[in-house]
């Protein structure tokens, strides 16, 4: 990644520092840029052929396709040669909002008072200048933004989806509903707060190294009074901080925040622990318990009824998982406890589901079957609730919710069980108090902010 010290003021095209940023993370001098691709002679699949798209410059003149590309090439020669030849891309205050330029080298250009809102995908803009750009409806996703000047720009509707924003100048700009899912968020300075607020996929937001811009931003949310916002940054900040266990990259971790689909996200992120696990098996143990315990639950803080809704889950699957246990065969099973009709003494019974079968027909066995397993199915749904919530503890004795449920039948009752199906009722009572002190915890307390 870079380590530019800060942006050229005024021209871009007057700075002496060119930049690049690689896919392996390494800085290119000046006298480097040399290495860059030759892509002079082919810079644009229909470059040679006048579609009849015009755009204007800053004098209102129009121009065809043909010379803005000519004005890139340029550029990609005057990079090339460290400034030597070329021509520097003074594009202030143009229109280009039918043109796209996607995956062009424009680091360093004049770009001021631009009009566009086209296709900047994977465009190296570092060092721009886009001060009072309107860029709405913009494309901007992976594009490298690093210590471009976008103070005044508007930016509403516009993507900035796995974008560079290190050391860039964001003040006064609008970015309402701006898409910023998985972007590098390293600015220098922050863009106002009640724009930010409205940003989409603050929580997904990373950094490379420096978590400061995020940091700051945190601060700021919570001054002034921005709790939702804040707990987004606080979420960015804390994946950032589990994903960087595995020693990923920031483009690594940039890659799976933009992944939309959740085969690829899977897939990336097994890639990740795989390669962090043969690293270092202490932090990618640590990993998985952050990941499984924190994020899947309650996505740090930022979904508080998941745990409820995970332990609906689990009430449902287990009582099937019972069901298993009734079969006459079994060597587990449950049992009923209750009191004798005399009152004295208790007996002891076996929950199960009858061996034979009535009726003549397999349709007819089919349905009594599923009537005795769906008559069972209420009795397994109650231990499954029982052990969620028969809470045991000397802080909730006063109020078990197992206990008042009980009150709802006609006569006294217990549950147990014996074997593996006693053993699975306690992993699941372990889950359960777990999910339900981290929702308890979560609705009286900020804990990752």
């Amino acid at each position: 990644m870079p380590q530019a010290q800060e942006a050229a003021h005024g021209n871009p095209c007057e700075s002496t520092r060119l930049v690049w940023r690689t896919k392996s993370g390494v800085t290119i001098g000046q006298t480097a840029w040399t290495t860059l691709p030759d892509r002079s002679g082919k810079l644009f699949e229909d470059d040679t052929v006048d579609r009849g798209d015009r755009w204007t410059d800053r004098d209102g003149k129009k121009h065809n396709q043909l010379a803005l590309y000519k004005v890139v090439s340029d550029h990609l020669l005057w990079l090339r040669s460290g400034g030597g030849s070329g021509i520097c891309a003074d594009l202030a205050r143009a229109n280009l909002e039918s043109f796209n330029l996607p995956g062009q080298f424009l680091a360093n250009a004049n770009l001021r008072g631009l009009l566009a809102g086209g296709d900047f995908t994977g465009a190296n803009l570092s060092y721009a200048d886009l001060t009072d750009s309107d860029l709405e409806a913009a494309d901007f996703r992976s594009a490298d933004l690093s210590y471009a000047s976008l103070n005044g720009a508007d930016l509403t509707f516009t993507w900035l989806y796995g974008a560079y924003l290190e050391g860039t100048d964001m003040g006064d700009a609008n970015i309402n509903s701006t898409g910023m899912i998985g972007a590098d968020y390293e600015p220098a300075v922050q863009p106002p707060l009640d724009g930010i607020v409205h940003a989409k996929g603050l929580e997904s937001l990373t950094y490379s190294s420096n978590p400061t811009a995020l940091t700051e931003l945190h601060k700021l949310l919570l001054e002034h009074g921005y709790s939702e916002t804040a707990a987004m940054i606080a979420h960015a900040l804390q994946t950032t901080k589990v994903d960087q266990l595995l020693g990923t990259s920031v483009d690594e971790r940039m890659a799976l925040r933009t992944a939309f689909r959740i085969s690829d996200r899977l897939r990336l992120r097994l890639r990740a622990i795989e390669a962090g696990c043969k690293e270092n098996v202490g932090n990618c143990a640590l990993y998985l318990l952050e990941t499984v315990g924190l994020e899947l639950t309650c996505d740090y803080g930022l979904s508080p009824w998941r745990p409820l809704a995970i332990i609906a889950a689990i009430w449902f699957t287990f009582s099937g998982i019972y069901l298993l246990f009734l079969h006459p065969r079994c060597k587990s099973a449950l049992y009923v406890v209750v009191q004798k009709k005399n009152g004295k003494g208790k007996v002891k019974r076996r929950i199960g589901i009858p061996s034979g079968s009535q009726g003549t027909g397999r349709l007819q066995r089919f349905r009594w079957r599923l009537s005795q397993c769906l008559r069972k199915l209420r009795t397994t749904m109650l231990f499954s609730a029982a052990n969620i919530l028969n809470l045991d503890i000397d802080l909730l004795r006063s109020f078990n919710p197992w206990l008042l449920i009980k009150r709802l039948f006609p006569r006294e009752f217990e549950l147990e069980a014996s074997g593996w199906a006693r053993t699975i009722g306690g992993i699941q009572t372990i889950f359960s108090l777990y999910l339900i002190g981290l929702w308890a915890l979560l609705m009286t307390h900020s804990p990752f902010e």
